[in-house]
């Protein structure tokens, strides 16, 4: 897994790079098109993200969570500005979410223009790269900040006098302040004939005036001739794969099943317990009259309440039970009956379910989980007509909320477990809610307790008990030079004999990259419900590592192919170097046993007189268990969910050329991907809550 943003100024998990995915309906999959729309402004964006971070993988985790935002929200897009101007809006908005408050390093030429953009206030800072780095119209940049124009001439103004006071010692601004709105539609040529007489009369008088219009003139064009940077091609390539690998882990989920595994028997004996000691009589009526056990200790522990909502449609009836809010999901439990015929049906958010007030309400800055169908319990094998589950939101805002939850289409469960995603059977209509909810509290407790882990030591920090959520956090001691990026993959916890498993379908995951060069991890894991204890032991399943690698090797002194060339402890060869259609250069390496590395992490340099047109990067793999078994990652009976820790192995990395005069000159390795796994078990100490 790689690190990726998610939260303001968190990095959460991306998926591990594996090879281009060769399914024949992605070509139909909205976020693959997204991805190409992408790619076809990487160029300006790559420039906007520039304005705001040094770090590529900075630049990396901005690209990915927009893309995914974009394909997310996309049923959203209104028509009322361009398509291209609302995604540009959303790019500038997610860069300033993850820069945070962080400084951006300063450099001297182009780079400290780039500075003094960073520097500007959000609002600033927005109206600025839309207007003049982006080129998008007064009216439609006004219209996608939600302002009026005279609000966006006022930030335009303040931008470039921020800007051209941090680049140098020019004049300072000493015109009249009433004529400053001015400057802007003067300049754009948008001043009405009288108003433009008037203003050059004024400036014919007031040499500050003209002293200000000057270099309001010159930050303009500055900032227009902002020199384009080309991306590089790694970075683009990473982002691609991620993108890739998450559409492909989508439609393994729609495929897979999940047996039920979250009550055992331990928390059975403790609700009953309980139920003696907090009052048997609502622990029976509830025991009576609800037949979903997770719900039902949700219900004994108020931390939730029945609600019994019912909307009927085309034959279908779905029915909302309950709602389970805290700080890191809503959790909606739901029945959904056919009335007619004998199908079961569930919702799917990211598919025709909506929340119509979700961004007044609802975090935005956390993903929803995704719950795979379960037709192992026993709720769900009764009736073939009826099928009860449950759909994450986001969480909340506040402390409580009211939302609109609007559904439009529901997916047809198959027996196996399986979801039909076929159009013609997906169940239409328009099913509508309004939801209550309260955001139950969580308990955090500090844990004592360090350990070396591959060499790295690992220090855990606090364990939070939410209602519906387990979180570690733990901190990751830094590699000074930055040579190595650790990410732990934990199995799965043990407390008070209880198995808590890792989230295999969660998002939730927050990273904090310290000052002193450690890393602060939150690992989310399936709630605990109703265990304590005073110790915990941590299962460690495998380790992800970045590695820093340089190594150039030069083209034009190669005489013969296939070329080899030793890196990362492994031979790899250079397959071949061709020009037909397209310039092509492949490197392969079939060996998978005790290899170091999964994945490479590289550029193809050209000559500079080269013109592309355009460039692909795919290349072919195979996924390897923990035991060394491979498996053809096109096929699609893999056994994922059986799969301990899996590894994406490229044996092929393959890069295309498009265009005129091109000519490659080297391979630049900056890097590469590995994975190790590890037996390490940790016990630490959980303190009493204070």
């Amino acid at each position: 897994m790689r690190k990726r943003q998610d939260t303001g100024g968190n990095t959460f998990m991306i998926p591990a790079k594996t090879d281009k995915v060769h399914v024949s309906n992605m070509s139909d999959s909205s976020l693959i098109e997204t991805l190409s729309w992408f790619g076809q402004h990487s160029q300006s964006l790559y420039n906007i993200a520039l304005c705001h971070f040094t770090d590529h993988q900075k630049i990396e985790e901005v690209f990915y969570q927009s893309i995914l935002k974009t394909d997310k929200e996309s049923s959203r897009f209104k028509r009322e500005t361009s398509y291209e101007g609302w995604v540009t809006a959303n790019f500038v908005h997610k860069c300033q979410e993850l820069a945070g408050g962080g400084n951006r390093e300063e450099t001297e030429g182009t780079e400290e223009l780039i500075a003094a953009i960073y520097q500007l206030k959000k609002q600033e800072k927005e109206a600025i790269l839309l207007t003049y780095v982006k080129g998008i119209s007064y009216d439609e940049t006004a219209a996608l900040l939600q302002i009026n124009m005279d609000q966006l001439k006022a930030l335009l103004a303040t931008g470039i006098q921020s800007i051209r006071e941090t680049i140098g010692e020019g004049p300072e601004f000493q015109g009249c302040q009433e004529f400053i709105p001015h400057y802007l539609t003067y300049l754009n040529r948008a001043m009405e004939r009288s108003e433009k007489i008037d203003f050059e009369i004024h400036l014919y008088h007031c040499q500050n005036c003209q002293e200000d219009l000057a270099t309001f003139q010159e930050v303009t064009l500055m900032l227009a001739d902002l020199p384009k940077k080309q991306m590089p091609a790694a970075i683009w390539r990473r982002i691609k794969e991620s993108v890739e690998e998450t559409e492909k882990q989508r439609q393994q989920k729609r495929k897979k099943r999940r047996r039920f595994g979250l009550i055992t028997a331990s928390v059975f004996t403790v609700l009953i317990a309980l139920g003696f000691i907090t009052g048997i009589f609502a622990s029976t009526y509830y025991a009576l009259s609800e037949d979903d056990p997770e719900l039902r200790y949700y219900l004994q522990e108020n931390l939730g309440e029945r609600l019994s909502l019912v909307a009927e449609d085309n034959g279908i009836k779905i029915k909302i039970k309950s709602v389970i809010a805290d700080e890191y999901q809503t959790l909606v439990y739901y029945e959904i009956e056919d009335l007619e015929e004998e199908n079961q049906y569930m919702m799917i958010y990211e598919d025709g379910v909506t929340v119509e007030n979700e961004y007044q309400s609802l975090n935005s800055m956390i993903y929803p989980r995704y719950f795979m169908p379960d037709m192992e319990s026993d709720l769900n094998k009764r009736e073939k007509n009826v099928y009860h589950g449950k759909l994450s939101l986001r969480p909340l805002v506040k402390d409580s909320a009211t939302i609109n939850l609007n559904i439009r289409s529901l997916h047809q469960v198959t027996e196996e477990g399986s979801i039909n995603y076929e159009y013609t059977q997906a169940a239409k209509g328009e099913w509508e809610f309004e939801l209550p909810l309260t955001k139950q509290p969580s308990t955090e407790y500090t844990l004592d307790g360090s350990a070396e882990i591959d060499g790295t030591e690992v220090t855990f920090n606090t364990l939070t008990y939410a209602p519906t959520s387990t979180v570690l956090q733990y901190t990751v001691e830094g590699d000074p030079n930055m040579q190595r990026m650790y990410t732990y993959m934990i199995d799965h916890l043990e407390v008070d004999e209880t198995v808590i498993q890792s989230d295999y379908y969660g998002s939730y995951y927050n990273s904090t990259h310290n000052n002193n060069g450690s890393i602060t991890t939150e690992s989310l894991f399936d709630p605990l419900l109703g265990a304590e204890a005073n110790e915990m032991s941590i299962h460690f399943g495998s380790v992800h590592l970045s590695v820093t690698d340089s190594l150039t090797i030069p083209l034009d002194t190669i005489q013969e192919y296939p070329y080899t060339f030793e890196y990362a402890d492994s031979t790899i060869s250079i397959d071949n170097v061709q020009s037909k259609d397209a310039t092509e250069i492949t490197l392969s390496n079939y060996e998978t046993e005790n290899r170091s590395f999964d994945s490479l992490q590289y550029n193809v340099a050209t000559e500079n007189d080269a013109e592309i047109t355009s460039m692909e990067m795919d290349g072919e793999g195979v996924i390897v268990d923990k035991n060394g078994k491979e498996y053809d990652i096109h096929n699609p009976t893999i056994p994922y969910e059986e799969l301990v820790h899996p590894r994406h192995i490229r044996t092929v990395e393959r890069t295309k050329y498009y265009g005129n005069n091109v000519k490659p000159t080297a391979i630049e390795l900056y890097g590469y991907d590995s994975t190790k796994y590890l037996d390490d078990v940790v016990k630490v100490k959980i303190n009493p809550a204070e």
